[in-house]
């Protein structure tokens, strides 16, 4: 990433003195439905995706139908995990998004 350019977690650790500590535990809570085309749309994601020609609409209508993102495998892997969206890299942003997804493996101290 270019230097000066700060991920919304460190934006976060900065305003808020914590930093986030923990691993991945491949529980999968994290690709579950909650709000995803509001996050996709805040992060450029869905902007990016229309930009390459897929249909938006119909990602986010296979993510509602399944309750999950369509790339989880059933080992709760991620199978485009090298080239994932924004909005999955950087997750957990916060202590709100540990909550809201029942995020076991990552804290804020």
């Amino acid at each position: 990433m270019p230097t000066g350019i700060n991920t919304m977690k460190e934006i976060i650790s900065n305003l808020t003195g914590k930093k986030q500590t923990g691993k991945c535990l491949h529980c999968g809570n994290c690709c579950q439905i909650k709000d995803w085309k509001n996050d996709f749309e805040s992060d450029g994601t869905l902007q990016f995706m229309k930009i390459l020609g897929i249909d938006t609409n119909a990602f986010l209508k296979l993510c509602k139908d399944h309750n999950k993102c369509q790339h989880l495998e059933k080992d709760n892997r991620c199978n485009i995990y090298i080239s994932r969206p924004k909005h999955c890299r950087e997750f957990p942003r916060n202590e709100w998004e540990i909550s809201r997804h029942n995020c076991k493996g990552f804290k804020f101290k």
